[in-house]
């Protein structure tokens, strides 16, 4: 049984999902068999682990968030847990083994921890016990993660391991227009080709400056514009 306190934090780092995250926009070509093997796991027809692991802005966390909340929607309960946020505690997952499936992003983070890798291989084993899906999420191969327990990384092999592909060129200018879309912003080609031009082309930079940009053009009651980009881009490299 779950502590309340582990279990309150479960459901609070759960909320904090982005609605945006969904399968249908996900861009990234060459993902296709990490994307089957998630939507099966929301039918309750996939793997019992799945471990992708990709340098930072390929997609992870869009990824286990777009499983989550499909889970959410079949009805069954489910927890993202991004190992990255602040102050979190091994206690952390504690009870996951109640739900019906449990998505851990950012796991190099705590690798290394003697107390975050026992907890690790303790819900490991209890989740394939009660045959509880896992999805599992690093920067690195479990092989190269350093990972000290041998124990905790015989156990993150126990299903596919699969290594996530940057978003293809071609697919960049859509994925940027969609994400406008969601935030409500109106951007035209121009405007988003413009971004592209002045910007590096890496989709975690562009989505975060995308955030900045539509808390901009409320704060100042704009519209989205070449002429409002380029003076938030000359004040953040006066900073």
């Amino acid at each position: 049984m779950a502590k309340p306190a582990a279990m309150g934090q479960q459901l609070a780092l759960s909320l904090s999902l982005n609605p945006g995250y969904r399968f249908e926009s996900f861009y990234g070509q060459g993902n296709g068999l990490a994307i089957r093997l998630l939507q099966a796991i929301t039918q309750v027809d996939g793997e019992q682990q799945v471990y992708l692991f990709a340098r930072p802005g390929c997609g992870k966390t869009h990824l286990l968030q777009a499983t989550t909340q499909a889970s959410a929607q079949q009805q069954l309960p489910a927890a993202y847990l991004p190992l990255s946020t602040p102050s979190l505690q091994p206690e952390v997952l504690q009870g996951l083994e109640h739900l019906q499936l449990v998505c851990i992003d950012d796991l190099q983070m705590v690798i290394g921890q003697a107390a975050w890798e026992t907890a690790l291989f303790d819900l490991i084993n209890r989740l394939r016990a009660q045959r509880v899906p896992l999805v599992l999420s690093a920067t690195k191969a479990p092989q190269r993660l350093g990972v000290v327990l041998p124990d905790l990384l015989s156990r993150l092999g126990w299903g596919p391991v699969l290594k996530l592909e940057p978003i293809a060129e071609s697919e960049i200018h859509a994925a940027l227009a969609e994400r406008c879309q969601q935030l409500g912003l109106t951007a035209t080609d121009a405007v988003i080709n413009y971004l592209l031009s002045r910007v590096p082309r890496e989709p975690s930079g562009l989505f975060a400056l995308l955030d900045q940009l539509d808390r901009a053009c409320l704060a100042a009651q704009r519209r989205l514009s070449i002429p409002m980009i380029r003076q938030h881009l000359e004040q953040s490299s006066a900073e």
